[in-house]
């Protein structure tokens, strides 16, 4: 995919100068965006204006049985993540690498990995509290525009309108 591409998953959202999907038997292990890869996620339901974030000269989502099992960014990579615990804000952390590694388990973000060149800080709830979005990495997007797959004529009882 060219000409600044945008994939979805869920509540993420990838772009990149150039994103390359391997789909082995038309079954996708992974995607990889190239150049000025930038990651977007949206999981705060009730704080939708954070924004978890990730970026690097490259970004690989590896996919198994149509679950993301990790994310790998590398090259200068800067991550940008908002706490929570047992639902409440918990402030965000900020990390810039060669590398960062998320690991999943069953869908979510397990474990963070962060490797060579690491430098970090965590701004607590009181300063984040707020200006969540005064929290943005170089080259944040979030578009509102995603697709929606049109639904079968012959299942009215999903389409708009019908009840």
């Amino acid at each position: 995919l060219h000409r600044k591409p945008v994939v979805w998953s869920d509540s993420t959202m990838l772009i990149a100068d150039t994103i390359n999907l391997v789909a082995p038997d038309r079954i996708v292990r992974s995607i990889v965006g190239a150049g000025n890869a930038f990651m977007t996620s949206r999981t705060d339901t009730v704080r939708p204006d954070r924004f978890d974030q990730l970026r690097g000269d490259a970004i690989v989502f590896t996919i198994d049985q149509d679950t993301v099992r990790m994310v790998k960014a590398v090259g200068n990579t800067q991550s940008l993540y908002f706490g929570t615990d047992d639902g409440e804000p918990q402030g965000l952390a900020q990390f810039a690498s060669d590398t960062t590694k998320i690991l999943f388990v069953q869908g979510a973000p397990d474990d963070v990995i962060w490797l060579g060149g690491i430098r970090g800080e965590h701004h607590p709830e009181s300063v984040v509290a707020g200006k969540p979005t005064t929290y943005r990495l170089p080259g944040f997007l979030w578009r509102d525009d995603r697709p929606v797959r049109a639904l079968p004529p012959d299942i009215p009882f999903l389409r708009t309108g019908s009840m």
